[in-house]
């Protein structure tokens, strides 16, 4: 019976003492252990939203651009946009953007003098090649577009802090809304006709004379068609709350495909010839903006 009783007691005593043990390892894991977070909140803490702001400038390439009486300038422009982000993983992700899209030409013309190939009809109805000399002009056209980024990125955090670098790379659909073109400077116009083998000069009537533009008169062109851009960024990031994050770094787009303004045909004597035609457009610029974390928790 003795025996009975103190190997219970000795049973008794193991079992309390296995159970104090699981209890405090248990105990000791809650206390190690994060707090568990709502599987949707941590999908939500993924989202990013950003607001931008670029400096950038463009470049065409056209075949106007390679005569030496073209000399190019250059023109910034700024661009603001917003886009939002989604991680995938904590450092690969997709977005998409909208920004007001801006990309200008300014191209100063000297000495230039030439003879268009297209024929015109004068007010007595005789034909004629245009002719302009001593061109000293600056051409300005700017592009307004709405640009849609698409792009995937990749992030990482420096040492586990504040700072974090990021890198997007993806495309630009830029639909056109409106091309502004004007001219300053001088000119003399003149016309060929070539049934007389003559060419006319001072007959302000038949616009043959010397000819002076303002800046101030801008043409409206028409919109050319969609234009796709390779796109990339890359940048810092730093961390002013666990909400806020405010970013910079440096971007650049690619034209894949080329754009060209929409000339109406009443609008098409020496002006068609100064416009630039199909160009392929580049840009280069810096970008500074302020992401907001969405539903951090």
């Amino acid at each position: 019976m003795k025996r009975t009783i103190i190997l219970f007691t000795l049973l008794a005593a193991s079992t309390l003492i296995l159970i104090n043990q699981s209890f405090a390892s248990g105990w000791e894991r809650s206390l190690n252990q994060e707090p568990a977070v709502n599987p949707n909140t941590e999908i939500f803490q993924r989202l990013y939203i950003g607001l931008n702001g670029g400096l950038n400038l463009a470049m065409f390439g056209n075949e106007n651009a390679t005569k030496p009486e073209w000399q190019a300038g250059n023109v910034f422009n700024i661009i603001p946009s917003v886009d939002v982000t989604y991680l995938v993983t904590k450092n690969i992700g997709a977005g998409i953007g909208l920004r007001l899209g801006s990309y200008t030409s300014n191209y100063k013309i000297t000495n230039l003098s030439t003879q268009l190939e297209r024929e015109f009809i004068d007010i007595d109805e005789d034909t004629y090649f245009p002719v302009y000399e001593n061109a000293n002009l600056v051409e300005n056209t700017k592009y307004t577009s709405l640009d849609i980024p698409l792009f995937v990125r990749y992030q990482n955090t420096i040492n586990s802090g504040n700072l974090s670098y990021f890198a997007n790379l993806g495309i630009v659909m830029s639909n056109f809304m409106s091309t502004d073109f004007n001219l300053s400077g001088t000119m003399t116009r003149k016309g060929y006709y070539p049934d007389f083998n003559a060419v006319l000069n001072d007959y302000p009537e038949y616009k043959f004379d010397n000819l002076e533009y303002s800046e101030a008169n801008s043409i409206e062109l028409g919109a050319p068609k969609m234009m796709v851009s390779g796109y990339l960024s890359a940048g810092a990031m730093y961390s002013v709350t666990s909400d806020i994050i405010v970013k910079v770094g440096i971007s650049g787009t690619y034209g894949f495909t080329k754009v060209e303004p929409v000339v109406e045909d009443s609008f098409s004597d020496f002006h068609s010839s100064l416009i630039l035609g199909s160009s392929s457009i580049t840009s280069v610029g810096l970008e500074i903006g302020v992401v907001y974390k969405l539903f951090n928790k």
